[in-house]
């Protein structure tokens, strides 16, 4: 009898542990863990900054794929609200920089957070381009230069306002007859030049 309660005992401490390390297990994943990442950056320093309502600080969160909320508020600037999207098993950088509602702060950037703010416009510039890269295959392609170097095609900068995520593409030619060439090796990549911004540049390179 007393060999059968030890034994129940034993039994019940086991499934108490078991149930105790689940719960933490679950707990963890339900702060702190998920299947996309936010890596968040705000100027000035010192904002309050919130994740779907709950106050964080700047850095790499992990979070469930799908829409989240990020707020930034600060004394003398205009507080800032946007909705992201975080993708399954990539990280997201989110980059806000108040812009000042008070002559107390109209100046700040001048002397301060400079570096931060620099920051955050490099990254965001980075990430930009990587999204119109991949929306426009072409650009993977690129620099292209032709046979006996008579002609360059590159990608940079949009000049039309009117095409959205759009990439300008720049031939840099010496001919006409090369200007022709780089237009046939696009049409060789299965792309049509009307649908392109391109920018032409005659002359050496």
């Amino acid at each position: 009898m007393i060999r059968q309660v030890k034994l129940l005992l034993i039994f019940l401490v086991l499934i108490i542990c078991v149930a105790g390390i689940s719960a933490l297990l679950f707990l963890d994943n339900s702060n702190t863990s998920g299947n996309a990442k936010l890596d968040i950056l705000v100027a000035p320093s010192g904002s309050q900054l919130k994740l779907d309502g709950k106050n964080i600080k700047s850095g790499i969160r992990s979070v469930a794929a799908g829409e989240h909320t990020v707020s930034v508020s600060k004394g003398g600037f205009a507080g800032q609200e946007e909705k992201i999207e975080a993708i399954k098993d990539q990280s997201v950088f989110v980059g806000i920089i108040l812009k000042s509602n008070s002559p107390q702060t109209a100046n700040w950037y001048k002397s301060n957070d400079i570096n931060l703010v620099q920051s955050i416009n490099n990254q965001l510039y980075d990430q930009s381009s990587k999204k119109v890269v991949k929306s426009n295959p072409l650009a993977t392609k690129l620099p292209y230069i032709g046979p006996g170097l008579n002609y360059r095609i590159d990608y940079g900068a949009s000049t039309s306002g009117s095409k959205t995520n759009q990439v300008g593409i720049y031939i840099r030619y010496r001919t006409d007859q090369d200007k022709q060439a780089a237009l046939d090796w696009i049409k060789s990549q299965g792309v049509d030049p009307s649908s392109l911004d391109i920018v032409y540049l005659q002359g050496n390179f």
